[in-house]
């Protein structure tokens, strides 16, 4: 993430293709609050709900999805992304964000969390 590479310096800035499977993403909400974090840092995004009990199926979904996002980016474009933007996802976090991971985050973010739809 920090753009640097010393096995293959030369592909640090160059852009390919990337799909990240995350089969278990708790998501606070519905697929909305995915394709509004990702699809504008122009990611494509497909998830599908995990059942909270495939034996009981009245009982619905669990708070996790299924999520496979595709995008042509740097990696670390992609990292940065995934290391700000998941957390968001999940509002149940194990321990308290203080002002220091707040700022991490943020300078993480740089300018496209700036411009983001969602940034506020």
């Amino acid at each position: 993430m920090s753009g640097r590479c010393k096995e293959r310096p030369e592909l640090v800035d160059v852009t390919m293709p990337f799909e990240v499977w995350l089969p278990a993403l708790p998501v606070r909400g519905d697929a909305d609050l995915l394709e509004r974090l990702f699809e504008p840092l122009g990611y494509e995004v497909n998830s599908m709900p995990i059942p909270l009990d495939t034996t009981f199926p009245s009982w619905g979904p669990s708070r996790y999805r299924d999520v496979r996002l595709t995008t042509t980016t740097r990696a670390r474009d992609l990292l940065e992304q995934l290391l700000v933007l998941i957390p968001v996802l999940d509002d149940t976090k194990h321990y308290w964000v203080g002002p220091d991971e707040i700022d991490r985050l943020l300078r993480r973010g740089g300018e496209w969390l700036a411009g983001h739809p969602d940034g506020s």
